[in-house]
């Protein structure tokens, strides 16, 4: 569960530290529920001969739709697998959505000349998680692949002997998802919400708008950052402006 956070003494205002403390607190929880889900795969896959990973899909998806069931904030979840390791197509990409009170699977075209051809290895939360070996999590972005709809991927890597295999990862109700944060962060005045490259992911002025780059904002209207803290579990700052 996330953990409370306990606003600052004056009256009115957030203490950059306490929003990444929740900002943290978030993250963990949807890492946990990826690793949770992961376990019946792995030992799946360290311990079943590849004729039998039909095993493993079905651990998977039990858990998948568990994950996606017990969390408000999920809207899709599955296992994406490392193009160079040798996967049944079921397995390369297995992925299930939530769509209304139904969960479907999701499936994704694998064929390079096909011009809906997913490649996913070039995506950011993909890319990502393989280069650092650490959990991730995106900041929103339009889901070209799924809904079209403003979302945030959070993934993990797995392992089988050592060896990358592929991440567990899930789509977020955007929305949903930051709204506690977002709650926090409007009770002072002066506070921006940005990814590591700078960009508003939440913004208490109103003219910072999610997308918008703070170091442009500020290079334009001649401001000036304050405070910044840096989450290290996401790398989101929250920004201070004077």
């Amino acid at each position: 569960m996330r953990q409370n956070v306990t606003l600052d003494s004056r009256a009115g205002t957030t203490e950059p530290a306490t929003l990444i403390e929740l900002v943290e607190s978030s993250a963990a929880t949807i890492f946990n529920v990826l690793e949770e889900a992961s376990l019946g795969l792995v030992g799946a896959l360290q311990s079943l001969p590849g004729s039998r990973r039909a095993d493993a899909l079905r651990l998977l998806e039990i858990a998948c739709r568990d994950g996606l069931t017990s969390n408000g904030d999920l809207v899709g979840m599955g296992f994406v697998g490392a193009p160079e390791r040798e996967f049944s197509a079921e397995l390369q990409i297995a992925w299930w959505r939530k769509q209304g009170t139904e969960i479907r699977t999701k499936k994704h075209v694998l064929n390079p000349a096909s011009d809906s051809y997913y490649d996913y290895n070039t995506s950011e939360w993909f890319a990502t998680v393989r280069t650092t070996g650490k959990p991730y999590i995106s900041a929103p972005y339009v889901d070209s692949w799924g809904t079209d709809e403003l979302t945030i991927t959070a993934a993990i890597p797995l392992s089988v002997h050592g060896v990358f295999v592929g991440v567990m990862a899930t789509d977020l109700d955007q929305g949903r998802y930051l709204k506690p944060i977002e709650r926090l962060l409007l009770k002072d005045h002066n506070l921006a919400l940005v990814d590591s490259e700078d960009r508003i992911i939440l913004s208490s002025i109103p003219v910072l708008t999610a997308g918008m780059s703070l170091h442009r904002y500020l290079k334009q209207t001649d401001g000036e950052p304050g405070t910044r803290v840096q989450s290290e579990l996401t790398h989101w700052q929250v920004v201070e402006l004077l």
